[in-house]
């Protein structure tokens, strides 16, 4: 999609947070990740022509906390939000409820995005967030991550049982991989396909500097590998 002006663009409540980011960054440098919500709320008011909707305070923010603190690597209910907002979700301030697999896959796709692969991969999470990771994708069949969700923590007990299991009846184990490995393909398809959606999205925001070359850098996920 093009959009024809800031206004149009800001407007669009399937505007990524990365294209968010960008169309402050392209007004006002980075300088924009240190306001106060107060100000930033002001300065896209005027950006926008009209009162800034909360999805965009939200995703604003969600850079802003992203590019400017660790939190989204050591706190769970920051992480939780973050990824909520990324997968244009509210973030919830009165009820908490733990991400979804689909909050948390694209949630930490654009992350990565933002932040770049090398700080993503470097900086880690902690335990209480790749546990509950590792959990999430257990129940949703993936007992192996997708690409972006390598720093999940299984429980070690379960593997060992699923494995013991699967070694007694080769049909089994050849059914059991066949279909994880269709479970994985699945997720980082989908992954791909909002990748893709945002680039484009991106190449059609009205940038007055039109510097987009950061989406050079943005990997899509690796190809999934058999057991």
């Amino acid at each position: 999609m093009k959009y024809n002006t800031v206004q149009e663009a800001l407007a669009d409540p399937a505007l990524y947070c990365t294209s968010v980011a960008a169309i402050l960054t392209d007004n006002f440098d980075t300088e924009w990740m240190s306001w106060e919500p107060e100000t930033l709320e002001l300065e896209l008011k005027t950006l926008g022509r009209a009162q800034p909707a909360d999805f965009l305070m939200d995703k604003a923010l969600a850079v802003s906390v992203l590019l400017t603190t660790n939190l989204f690597h050591v706190s769970f209910e920051a992480w939780t939000n973050l990824c909520q907002v990324f997968n244009f979700d509210r973030a919830s301030t009165d009820l908490f409820v733990p991400a979804s697999i689909d909050d948390v896959l694209w949630g930490c796709t654009e992350a990565r995005i933002l932040e770049g692969p090398e700080e993503f991969d470097n900086d880690g999470f902690s335990h209480d967030i790749a546990r509950y990771v590792g959990t999430l994708l257990s129940q949703h069949g993936m007992t192996r991550p997708p690409s972006v969700l390598n720093f999940a923590e299984y429980n070690e007990a379960e593997l060992d049982e699923r494995d013991l299991s699967l070694a007694s009846d080769e049909f089994i184990f050849k059914a059991y991989w066949d279909s994880h490995k269709g479970l994985i393909e699945e997720a980082e398809q989908e992954v791909i396909s909002k990748t893709q959606e945002l680039l484009q999205q991106i190449k059609g925001l009205p940038l007055k500097n039109g510097d987009i070359s950061f989406i050079d850098n943005i990997e899509m996920p690796n190809e999934v590998k058999t057991q």
